[in-house]
């Protein structure tokens, strides 16, 4: 493969994972000692900036915060406010009760979206989101059974906080393994004659290789579909009438690198002739340009840029506005 003829696989490791892995150990702490904070509310802020997938105003990216804040406010006040027991109602019971309740709408819209804009992410991310979103689902769950609890349902006979805090810390020990694993997997030295001695598939011919090239190489050439984010190797399969599985063995066999990575050299080729050829785009953020070339991810976007420049989007840009400097001085 490609990434590897260079010695190096690059793994992202995103912020996401840092931020998710905080707040569960946050919700450990909360449980033991009986704080009642509204920790879990975080999980769906954490999951709506890591998948990052459809483009929210960024103005609008606080009200992600209001539940959160919401509670945190009601939490302080109960804290603070000397509330006398009743018959009727009993203030921890209260924000437990409202808490469960408005939890299990709150978790049905961010597991919409996490259904909706997953699956543009690469794997590694994916695998961690896929726990976060997890995360909501069971603790939705225990929602449901506290509430229940507070109908006194005998249904519910055991520590529902104890099995939350149990799940709590399956997850950091998962998280600390993914997180060790990944690290572990940040270079990965192929030879690259080990690759060149990979057998053709003996289905298809040297020829039909070398024909199938011909047209892979005109498509890109002639149309600019690539740079669709939903772009894939099924869509090239019906463009260009090649079977997918011969177009797996041509990447795969005949290139040696896979779909993806001959995708991304295009979308990367074509992001900086756009760069270099229309001086404005230099000036706009990364994620604009990375939405431009295909990428909904920035991470992704970066992480093939990196690959194939050997440098960062950013720091090429810096180089196009100094030349571009250079070249008003000398005019």
């Amino acid at each position: 493969m490609l990434a590897a003829k260079y010695g190096i696989i690059e793994k992202s490791f995103p912020w996401f994972i840092k931020v998710f892995s905080l707040a569960v150990f946050l919700d450990i702490i909360n449980i033991i000692l009986q704080l009642k904070l509204p920790i879990s509310l975080l999980y769906g802020i954490i999951l709506v900036f890591s998948l990052k997938e459809y483009k929210i105003v960024k103005r609008l990216y606080f009200l992600h915060f209001i539940p959160f804040l919401s509670f945190l406010i009601l939490w302080l006040i109960i804290c603070i406010i000397p509330f006398k027991n009743n018959h009727f109602i009993e203030p921890w019971l209260f924000f437990d009760g409202i808490l469960s309740s408005v939890y299990i709408f709150y978790a049905f819209f961010y597991l919409y979206l996490a259904k909706l804009y997953l699956s543009e992410k690469d794997v590694e991310e994916r695998n961690v989101i896929f726990h976060i979103r997890n995360q909501i689902i069971f603790i939705t769950i225990l929602s449901i059974g506290k509430l229940l609890k507070l109908f006194h349902f005998t249904i519910i006979n055991f520590n529902l906080d104890a099995l939350q805090c149990a799940i709590n810390i399956f997850t950091i020990v998962f998280m600390t393994i993914y997180f060790l694993t990944i690290r572990n997997k940040e270079s990965i030295i192929v030879p690259h004659d080990t690759l060149s001695h990979k057998k053709s598939n003996p289905n298809v011919t040297q020829e039909a290789f070398l024909q199938y090239e011909k047209i892979i190489d005109g498509f890109f050439s002639s149309s600019q579909e690539y740079i669709k984010p939903n772009f894939s190797i099924t869509i090239l399969s019906e463009r260009t009438g090649i079977p997918k599985h011969h177009l797996s063995s041509f990447f795969n066999h005949y290139l040696e690198q896979n779909f993806n990575e001959y995708l991304a050299k295009h979308r990367i080729e074509y992001a900086i002739e756009m760069m270099a050829n229309n001086h404005s785009l230099i000036n706009m953020k990364i994620e604009t340009i990375a939405f431009e070339c295909g990428y909904n991810s920035t991470t992704t976007f970066n992480k093939w840029f990196k690959l194939f420049k050997n440098c960062l989007p950013n720091e090429f840009i810096r180089e196009l506005r100094l030349a571009q400097k250079n070249n008003n001085h000398t005019l």
